[in-house]
């Protein structure tokens, strides 16, 4: 078990070969805290400054919907990054056991895309949004008590736009499932916080339908799908979902990030329209996608 001064671990919850997280609290207040463990035989500097970056993008940062940052520390040849623990669990994992209404689904994606937004507003681009990065503690079935939180800010940047450089698919930074055609490096065109839309629209598929919008276990195929292909649509998948909701997830995974989303709030405003339809009609009318869509612009750095 891990050993630190001056915090208790009690529960190993997660394992991969370059990475264990642990559960445990800190011992003069005895604060819940999570601790994500860089470990292997041949750390790379790469990988080690990942997890530095990652704790100095977080610890700047005090927002409700993203992970806090309290320590790094020397362990071994890693690192150990200490953060805050409020008891949630991936959103991968609560979807195992979970089937979420339209009024859930709709109260927990404007959570999210509110966490989006408060990271686009400090110019910082996460890069690898999927159900695994996203916390949740969902408080019995009051939907409105939820919170979520981001976390994995290892490849996340703070640059307005990011020349991706052409890789192998087994080289490349972050999760293919998820990731824009022009984080690929195949588009010809930099990324930029809109890249982060389009894996919002991936991860909002696979909630509502608990597929993918590409299957496949073929990298390049899956590489092409994201580039070429367009997605089934969720409501022919599932009946169930309001064509305007399909729609909003569809206008997030367009190829060509002009024909996205322009911004977090244009995003958010449709899917409170959505919500306030639900609510007083009990259903959802279609209307025109992003008339409140407003461009965001980074600034840049002085």
């Amino acid at each position: 078990m891990l050993e630190l001064n001056n915090y208790n671990i009690t529960e190993k919850i997660y394992e991969s070969p370059n990475t264990i997280i642990y559960r445990g609290h800190r011992e003069h207040d005895m604060k819940p805290m999570m601790f994500k463990v860089l470990r292997g035989e041949h750390i790379t500097p790469t990988q080690l400054s990942y997890y530095r970056q990652e704790y100095e993008i977080i610890r700047n940062l005090d927002s409700p919907n993203i992970i806090k940052a309290y320590d790094l520390q020397k362990y071994e040849n890693g690192l150990v990054l200490v953060l805050e623990d409020f008891g949630g669990i991936s959103l991968k994992e609560f979807m195992t056991d979970n089937e979420l209404t339209t009024h859930e689904f709709l109260e927990l994606a404007i959570n999210i895309v509110d966490a989006i937004a408060e990271l686009h507003e400090h110019n910082i681009i996460h890069k690898h949004i999927t159900p695994c990065n996203i916390l949740v503690n969902s408080k019995g079935s009051n939907q409105a008590k939820w919170k979520i939180k981001l976390i994995d800010f290892a490849i996340a940047t703070t640059l307005p736009q990011q020349i991706m450089a052409v890789k192998s698919v087994h080289k490349m930074e972050g999760t293919l499932t998820y990731m824009a055609p022009e984080q690929t490096g195949r588009m010809n065109r930099p990324l930029d916080y809109r890249a982060d839309f389009y894996a919002l629209g991936v991860t909002f598929y696979e909630i509502l339908t608990h597929s993918l919008p590409f299957e496949t276990n073929d990298l390049m195929e899956l590489m092409h799908a994201h580039l070429t292909n367009m997605p089934f649509p969720p409501h022919q998948i599932k009946p169930d979902i309001p064509e305007v909701v399909s729609e909003i997830v569809l206008k997030l995974m367009e190829k060509d990030c002009e024909d996205r989303y322009q911004s977090a709030y244009g995003v958010k405003t449709d899917l409170e329209i959505c919500r306030q339809q639900w609510r007083t009609l009990g259903q959802i009318i279609l209307f025109p996608l992003g008339l409140q869509d407003v461009p965001k612009r980074f600034r840049h750095a002085e």
